[in-house]
């Protein structure tokens, strides 16, 4: 039986394509194992460094294993296939819609000896590609992809140029899936994809607030988490979902980007700060102990000190749970890119530094809010160095607990202490 092993870079998208790819192979007669015969590396291309990294590791497992056949596939491959073709090494490279041609890439290049490039460029007219995952890496969660592509353009963004178009996944397959990853003892899972709150928008009489109905109703299923939403699309029927449920997890990613609305024009996001704050102001009433985090990106062209000082007291005044903080990272083919007055690295790096000590200080906060909650932890692993079970609780607080047994995969209700 022939050994493969594969490493995954970026989002949790490329991760569940990755196991996808992993059954696709264990159904035809490959382990994982060291020392490998097959490699792959599903690379990433959402900043300059996430390509860099992705080239290094190709780079770095073809030393380590000169003899395996190497496919390199994903985001980075999809951009710059020639790149990677020219990387000492590489027998094989796929795009972002051609994981199911592995085998077909695999044997071709078994029988000729020759590069094997298969990449569909023809982004903005794929139907969506149906993978399949009955597991993942992670013992106690699984993601779920309901979609592929995005039809938003945001001038920062390179997933459309790689991705393509907004497609959403026939909704038999996502329950099915769900159905299958409980009775293989998931305890959560986690809806992703490029756009998930878009999705449906191909459909008739169907959208993402009838896909969590129908989801919510499936037997067994413990925790469910939505990945990321964009304010936009978090409407009244969506806040009474969240409200009612007792599994659909009570922790909102929702992507700000920037607190100024000069930014967000030339970003071209499709919102105001005011329009924002609205809809967070009201899931904060209708939904007073939700944990909210945001992706914020500093540093965006032409960005000044103003309104840098914008994006920092409007995030304050929107009091996030968690902040996830990105210096700008120029996307050559994006609209972005060619915009003047590109923001020193230095400065980036200040601004940086700046928001992640006060997305700690707003952590802090909502971790002092919950102290003496119930809350109830998903416990996911043993800490050697604490001797302590670790878990997420239900509004994604780390949390540690002492016990005799073996509680991995259980969920325990705790009280909740800093």
């Amino acid at each position: 039986m022939k050994k493969f092993y594969i490493t995954t870079l970026g989002c949790k998208v490329n991760s569940y394509e990755s196991q996808a790819i992993k059954e696709i192979l264990f159904s035809h007669c490959y382990e994982e194992g060291l020392p490998p015969d097959l490699i792959i590396i599903n690379t990433c291309a959402v900043t300059k460094m996430a390509e860099h990294k992705s080239r290094q590791k190709v780079s770095s497992l073809h030393k380590m294993y000169p003899n395996a056949i190497i496919v390199s596939l994903g985001c980075s491959s999809q951009l710059h296939e020639n790149d990677f073709l020219n990387i000492e090494g590489v027998n094989i490279v796929l795009g972002n819609n051609n994981h199911k041609d592995i085998l077909k890439a695999i044997d071709e290049y078994l029988k000729t000896n020759k590069q094997v490039c298969l990449v569909d460029k023809d982004v903005r007219h794929r139907k969506y590609q149906n993978l399949k995952i009955t597991s993942f890496d992670e013992k106690v969660r699984a993601f779920v992809k309901i979609g592929d592509g995005c039809n938003n353009f945001c001038s920062y963004c390179i997933i459309p140029l790689n991705r393509g178009n907004l497609r959403s996944r026939d909704k038999d397959e996502i329950i099915c899936e769900i159905k299958n990853l409980i009775k293989n003892n998931y305890q959560e899972i986690v809806i992703t994809g490029i756009d998930i709150g878009s999705y449906g928008k191909e459909f008739t009489n169907y959208n993402f607030n009838d896909l969590l109905e129908d989801i919510l109703k499936i037997d067994g299923l413990k925790r469910l988490k939505i990945s990321s939403i964009e304010a936009s699309q978090i409407d009244d029927r969506f806040i009474n979902i969240l409200r009612n449920s007792k599994v659909l997890m009570p922790h909102l990613h929702i992507p700000l980007q920037s607190g100024s609305d000069t930014v967000l024009k030339r970003m071209n996001r499709k919102y105001t700060c005011a329009e924002f704050y609205t809809k967070i102001k009201k899931i904060k009433e209708e939904l007073p102990d939700v944990a909210l985090a945001c992706d914020v990106i500093v540093g965006f062209p032409s960005e000044s000190e103003e309104e840098f000082n914008e994006t920092y007291n409007f995030i304050q005044k929107c009091g996030f749970s968690f902040l996830h903080v990105f210096p700008y990272s120029i996307r050559e083919g994006t609209v972005a890119s060619k915009l003047p007055n590109q923001v020193n690295s230095n400065i980036k790096k200040e601004r940086v530094k700046k928001l992640i000590e006060l997305g700690n200080k707003l952590t802090e906060e909502y971790k002092e809010k919950n102290i003496g909650k119930t809350l109830h932890v998903l416990i996911e692993n043993y800490d050697e160095k604490t001797k302590l079970y670790h878990g997420l609780t239900e509004n994604y607080l780390d949390y540690y607990l002492p016990s005799e047994k073996n509680i991995i995969n259980k969920i325990i209700e705790i009280t909740y202490k800093k």
